[in-house]
Formats: structure tokens, C-alpha cells, sequence
């Protein structure tokens, strides 16, 4: 059988990684990773200094990866998208720090796969 790649970008895979002394538990889309999107992940900016361009380009990226089902809380509502509010909107509310995170316990977790994951 073919390898159907609008199958693989579909996929996940769980995602867990420290942030300020707690754990987030996430899923993220790592077949969507081609090797230029890789390389825009490897340049963002993760010492905070980023201009708002950038940090926009880097929440978008984020926005496309990672499932919108993680364990982070705003309060004591799931910090997740909403009918009044999308997927990359939500995450332009996160810390800078915890995108910072993500992008890269991401690539951390890319670059420990095997080929046949």
C-alpha cells in the first residue's frame, strides 16, 4: 500500500515536557515537520528577545504542530481554542516562555525518531 501523506500529517503523537516545575501533557502533528519547516522551527527565537513579527511567526508554526488538546489551564478552564477564539489566537495568550517550551521539547522529540516513526 502507497504511503498517503495527508494520512501522516494527520497523525499525532503525545508530547510531554516540563515547564516552571510542571508537566504539560500535549499532542503534536510531527509529520507536518518538512525539512523547511524544520528549518524556520530551528531559527525562532527562544531567549524571549523576539520582536512581535517573530513571535507571531513562531505561534503561528506552533499553531499548525501541536494539537489543540494539551493539559494547560487558564485558571480553572482548559487554555484551549473556543468559539469565540481560534487555535492561534489562544496561543498568542501563552507566555512567551511556554511556547519557548514547546518549540523546543518539539524539536527535542523530532530529533529523537527513528525513520520509521
Amino acid at each position: 500500500m502507497a504511503v498517503n501523506l495527508a494520512d501522516l500529517a494527520a497523525k499525532k503523537k503525545p508530547l510531554v515536557f516540563e515547564f516552571e516545575g510542571d508537566t504539560v501533557n500535549a499532542n503534536y502533528y510531527p509529520h507536518k515537520l518538512t525539512p523547511t519547516f524544520r528549518a524556520k522551527l530551528n531559527r525562532i527565537d527562544l531567549d524571549g528577545s523576539a520582536d512581535e513579527q517573530a513571535h507571531g511567526s513562531a505561534v503561528k508554526m506552533i499553531a499548525e504542530l501541536l494539537a489543540p488538546d494539551w493539559d494547560v489551564m487558564a485558571g480553572d478552564e482548559p487554555f484551549q481554542p473556543t468559539s469565540e477564539r481560534n487555535w492561534y489566537d489562544t496561543l498568542c495568550l501563552a507566555p512567551q516562555g511556554l511556547i519557548a517550551a514547546t518549540v523546543a521539547a518539539i524539536s527535542n522529540d523530532v530529533g529523537k525518531q527513528t525513520p520509521s516513526e
